[in-house]
């Protein structure tokens, strides 16, 4: 059954509401007007709970804009959606030693940019050209970030993004640190990096759908996904 649902855990003594995703998704206005900008910035800080095994059969996250609440990523046709979507058959799961995290792992093509029009399947491109590392303990601060940049092009829009590339569990991803790397034109963050592939998509707002919404989808009740925190910037 699908759930997104408001929770509560308490990391280093100190409580952090976070929305909680299983086979759901989050579809919220961001209140930038699209003829106002030409590059937006959407970032989350994150982690996912932990199944102590591989997730195995493609599961499927997605971050990034779409066209109104009606129909975004994570129900069955999304009307207009421009992000990332992941890609790999398995997100391999290790558990905690030495110094590195609890954490899911993808391959360097496990994240892709996406764009989504009236059709749960989209066109994909691009590459974020190192191993992904999802944190995979609720319980442990081993929060990470992820932002999705849509720069405006005609007809091209550009989808590039910035996520966890290390194992190495701290530093631990405070608020703080996620809104002031949010203000950075070329983010940078230990343990993290930068997409080597953005992605260039044809894109038409006015036929498509004006991108106007936040949208992060996930399709699996086990394990589900913590969301700290949603910004949105606009960069130019």
């Amino acid at each position: 059954m699908a759930t997104t649902v408001i929770t509560s855990q308490t990391i280093g003594g100190i409580p952090d509401q976070r929305i909680t995703i299983g086979t759901g998704y989050v579809a919220r206005p961001h209140g930038v007007p699209s003829a106002s900008w030409t590059k937006l910035r959407l970032g989350i800080r994150f982690q996912w709970h932990n199944t102590g095994a591989n997730l195995t059969s493609t599961p499927r996250f997605f971050c990034g804009l779409c066209s109104g609440v009606a129909a975004p990523v994570g129900t069955g046709a999304p009307l207009h959606a421009l992000g990332v979507w992941s890609n790999s058959a398995t997100w391999t799961y290790a558990a905690a030693a030495g110094s590195n995290m609890t954490y899911y792992s993808t391959p360097n093509t496990g994240l892709l940019g996406a764009h989504f029009v009236n059709s749960p399947t989209p066109t994909t491109g691009g590459a974020f050209g190192a191993t992904v590392y999802c944190p995979a303990d609720q319980t442990a601060a081993t929060r990470r970030m992820l932002f999705v940049d849509i720069t405006k092009g005609s007809p091209n829009y550009t989808i590039g993004w910035f996520m966890a590339n290390t194992a190495v569990a701290a530093p631990d991803v405070l608020v703080a640190d996620f809104l002031g790397v949010m203000e950075l034109s070329t983010p940078s963050f230990t343990g993290h990096g930068v997409a080597s592939s953005p992605y260039a998509v044809a894109t038409n707002e006015t036929t498509q759908g004006v991108l106007d919404c936040v949208n992060v989808a996930w399709d699996r009740t086990t394990p589900t996904m913590d969301i700290c925190d949603i910004a949105v910037m606009k960069l130019a």
